[in-house]
């Protein structure tokens, strides 16, 4: 099955196509690959593309499926899904991100909700909260909108029919980049996943989630 994700690269570099996708075991097993034009998981290794170049993350310290590391220069999170890997954080203070994964089509004419949870780094605080998205295959422009009005969380993006989605999060009255994409490598669980990493100037972070209902 050929895989087709986009995303959007910092610094005004723009969309580029690409191939990709997770391979070779489950979760929780060293041996999962990744591979996209921003995102290369290899075995242990990790490299992500940022505005200037291929970030180099090393060897992360997975605890369970996820990693996370806070440091003066670098700082990033990341999960790691049999149908998805993301990441996102501040290299030298610069935001960057990127999802890979088996994408799934876009599906559906009513609203889908999903399940899921956001996490928010910015500056020494961070923030995870569930939040419920709504992804809407049906509008002239499909989207997926999601909120927590109470903590100054906006989150939106325009879907393609692939199933990828690019756009914006707010929190507290900044913004960063959204990418990210309904997943599922099994045709019998169609879109069951949605992911997405966030990044900018001001904060961080990454969201993930489950379909709550079925189209």
């Amino acid at each position: 099955m050929m895989i087709r994700c986009v995303f959007t690269i910092l610094a005004a570099i723009g969309l580029q196509g690409c191939g990709g996708g997770a391979t070779s075991g489950a979760a929780g097993d060293a041996m999962v690959q990744y591979h996209s034009d921003t995102v290369v998981v290899d075995g242990a290794g990790v490299q992500v593309l940022g505005p200037l170049g291929m970030i180099d993350l090393g060897t992360p310290d997975w605890q369970g499926d996820d990693a996370k590391t806070s440091g003066p220069t670098l700082s990033y999170v990341m999960t790691r899904h049999p149908d998805y890997f993301v990441v996102a954080g501040q290299d030298q203070g610069i935001g960057f991100h990127g999802v890979a994964g088996a994408l799934s089509d876009g599906f559906g004419n009513r609203p889908v909700a999903y399940q899921a949870q956001i996490q928010i780094m910015s500056g020494q605080s961070s923030l995870t909260h569930p939040v419920t998205l709504t992804v809407n295959t049906n509008w002239d422009v499909p989207r997926v909108l999601g909120g927590i009005p109470e903590l100054g969380v906006d989150i939106f993006a325009d879907l393609e029919i692939t199933g990828e989605f690019t756009g914006r999060v707010g929190y507290r009255q900044s913004w960063a980049n959204l990418q990210g994409g309904v997943f599922s490598g099994d045709p019998l669980t169609h879109g069951a996943y949605i992911a997405g990493g966030f990044s900018g100037d001001q904060f961080y972070g990454m969201i993930t989630g489950t379909k709550s209902d079925d189209p």
